[in-house]
């Protein structure tokens, strides 16, 4: 795969974007920082954006009780964190393509 590089907003910006997309007081507080933690700053690519994403959403719903459709829910909102992430159009629909060639 000869990816397209990502430029991610900066860490404020892309911070208030994933407020848009995750909304539950436990996703603000727990799942939004990996989540920056995880994609850092700069350039990044679509492979990186999607794992990011599911490592962020197994970590944060491996690390206290909850029921197992959690997990399935936040998955749910794979395209709308893309969205959130991923201003490029082409680069957008590459990492699109990427999460749903894993399912």
């Amino acid at each position: 795969m000869n990816e397209i590089p990502i430029v991610l907003p900066g860490q404020d910006e892309l911070r208030e974007r994933l407020e848009q997309v995750f909304t539950e007081p436990r996703e603000r507080q727990w799942l939004i920082p990996v989540l920056l933690d995880q994609l850092g700053e700069g350039t990044t690519y679509a492979t990186a954006v999607v794992f990011a994403f599911a490592l962020a959403v197994t970590g944060y719903t491996s690390s206290m009780p909850m029921p197992a459709s959690v997990e399935d829910l936040l998955m749910e909102k794979a395209d709308q964190f893309i969205d959130a992430v991923v201003d490029d159009e082409a680069a957008r629909a590459e990492a699109k393509e990427f999460l749903h060639s894993t399912d």
